[in-house]
């Protein structure tokens, strides 16, 4: 009952916290998971026994504020850090909770996912996690339907490892999709298409700096969960050291793929960006050559157009003859000394 007391602020004889609550999961003792469809405190005595809690809220309505806010058993910068705009991957904790600002994927109320980064705040305790949010999440939900259907989680910290996972398996899979796109662009650079997709190239290399900058902060992030960890022994982060030790492997593995495929990306542009240029050169040759062949004809016209006395062959029989003739001759050795530069180079 002590653990529902924590939870309990009281407001005219109802519990205020309850607003702004999109689900709560009660697990018990060996990881199991069960969703709470009425929190009244009896409900909440009932599921938490001798297991833990998870309360996840929804930070854009008021009521989340008010109960996240008066919380007793939150110290100020664990509250501070769940009701800020802070974007950054923080991780701050006391002896009775952590406070950890995660990576996750907006996610549409239709189940779509794209690629939208977003941020997932929660509050790690013995017995209890609370995690709030602006928008609806991806590895949040995939793991509560997890959950629903066995999947066992037996402590706040292994929920850190859960989340994370969700996190590297949608990243991975953005990540798989680049490459294939990599790949087709690479046979479309070796067949010769200057227009193979520079513009496509140039979004790719904007979503990988982005996921680059979701990727290494939740690195650096579990690395410090586990500093909180040996730190502080009675810290709720000592759940979650062997979990962090593990997601920061994975993501270091992870980071390594996607610094990978922005090296693709930059030499995929590269070699674009050659072959429009070889393409652009070979028009200018053509132009430059046609100008150099046209160059004799418009001369030769140029000085006989001029209404001036004295033109050579203007009184001459067959003068218009010569001209042509002469002009026949002067693109020719143009012609001539064009090839002979050519095959000097």
């Amino acid at each position: 009952m002590a653990v529902l007391q924590a939870f309990n602020v009281a407001t005219d004889g109802a519990q205020a916290w309850l607003g702004g609550l999109v689900f709560a999961i009660a697990f018990d003792r060996d990881g199991v998971g069960r969703t709470l469809s009425n929190c009244d405190a009896s409900t909440l005595e009932q599921g938490v026994g001798e297991g833990w809690l998870w309360l996840h809220f929804n930070l854009a309505d008021m009521r989340t504020q008010t109960f996240v806010g008066r919380h007793a058993a939150l110290s100020a910068p664990v509250r501070t850090l769940l009701l800020d705009d802070e974007d950054r991957h923080i991780a701050v904790g006391d002896a009775q909770a952590v406070g950890l600002i995660l990576s996750d994927f907006q996610t549409e109320f239709d189940g779509a996912v794209g690629f939208e980064p977003a941020r997932l705040r929660l509050a790690l305790g013995d017995r209890r996690v609370i995690s709030v949010r602006r928008h609806p999440l991806m590895c949040v939900e995939k793991v509560r339907r997890a959950v629903v259907s066995g999947r066992r989680i037996e402590t706040p910290g292994a929920l850190i490892g859960a989340l994370g996972d969700a996190f590297i398996d949608a990243a991975s899979d953005h990540i798989e999709t680049f490459a294939d796109r990599f790949d087709d662009l690479e046979d479309a650079v070796i067949a010769g298409l200057s227009d193979a997709g520079h513009h496509n190239v140039a979004r790719m290399r904007r979503t990988l700096l982005r996921l680059h900058r979701e990727v290494a902060p939740m690195r650096s992030l579990m690395r410090r969960l586990g500093m909180l960890a040996a730190e502080n022994p009675t810290s709720p982060a000592v759940s979650a050291i062997g979990e962090a030790s593990r997601l920061v492997a994975s993501l270091d593995g992870l980071d390594n793929e996607v610094r990978d495929l922005q090296a693709r990306a930059r030499l995929i542009r590269e070699e674009i960006e050659a072959l429009a240029s070889a393409e652009t050169n070979r028009q200018l040759f053509i132009l430059s050559v046609l100008s150099a062949v046209f160059l004799p004809g418009t001369l030769v016209t140029g000085l006989f157009g001029m209404n001036t006395k004295d033109l050579p062959f203007a009184e001459t029989a067959g003068g218009f003859w010569f001209a042509l003739g002469f002009v026949g001759l002067a693109t020719a050795f143009v012609i001539f000394i064009i090839r002979w530069l050519g095959g000097r180079r």
